[in-house]
């Protein structure tokens, strides 16, 4: 289980269009700021939370962990012109899960997660909650990120679809694919190169 502690820093650069870590991603940003940093969105598609008209952002970027370079996916959307979504998937290691943790609590602390099904559920101390969740999908890590904004609009879609939410995972997405959740748990194309344990962040005070 993932237990948050104080973060560690090094001096890792950008350099060569190569991401140095994945903990960069920020709840609350523009899509603006996210093309910035990620580069343009090289595809869409229909928003996790049902919203007529608006989608899911996709972005790729690469990081250097361990001395191996990996690919990291970026699922973004966005409510009111803000990042409200976030889902992070690649081979990044547990201190950068710890980071991206931190860095998405706001002005706020999380709290000790909840397991569940092979997940880990966060929720911030403040109501309405903050939520993340962490698991494994394959050889890759994956975070997901929600505003309470954005559970309660995702929440609402399958209550009008005549779906209770699953009260199984508190941030309401199911653990097994359904038509009101397809963005979540669709599969990931696994990173080609060979796994390395990392046993510090590669982070530089993002």
């Amino acid at each position: 289980m993932l237990h948050l502690t104080p973060l560690r820093w090094s001096s890792l650069a950008l350099a060569c269009g190569v991401l140095a870590s994945p903990a960069q991603a920020r709840i609350g940003e523009t899509m603006e700021a996210c093309v910035k940093r990620y580069g343009d969105s090289y595809a869409k598609i229909p928003a996790l939370s049902g919203r007529s008209g608006e989608f899911c952002y996709l972005f790729k970027r690469k990081i250097e962990s361990a001395g191996v370079i990996k690919d990291v996916s970026l699922r973004i959307e966005f409510m009111q012109g803000k990042a409200s979504y976030l889902r992070i998937v690649g081979r990044y290691s547990e201190a950068d899960t710890e980071t991206l943790l931190t860095n998405n609590q706001g002005n706020d602390t999380w709290q000790l997660p909840q397991a569940i099904n092979n997940r880990e559920y966060y929720f911030t101390k403040t109501k309405p909650s903050r939520q993340a969740c962490v698991y494994r999908l394959g050889e890759n890590r994956v975070l997901e990120i929600f505003t309470p904004e954005f559970v309660a609009e995702l929440n609402a879609r399958r209550v009008a679809l005549n779906e209770n939410p699953d009260m199984a995972s508190p941030a309401g997405i199911s653990d097994k694919p359904t038509a009101s959740s397809p963005a979540s748990n669709a599969p990931e194309k696994a990173d080609a190169n060979p796994a390395k344990t990392d046993t510090k962040s590669k982070l530089e005070g993002f």
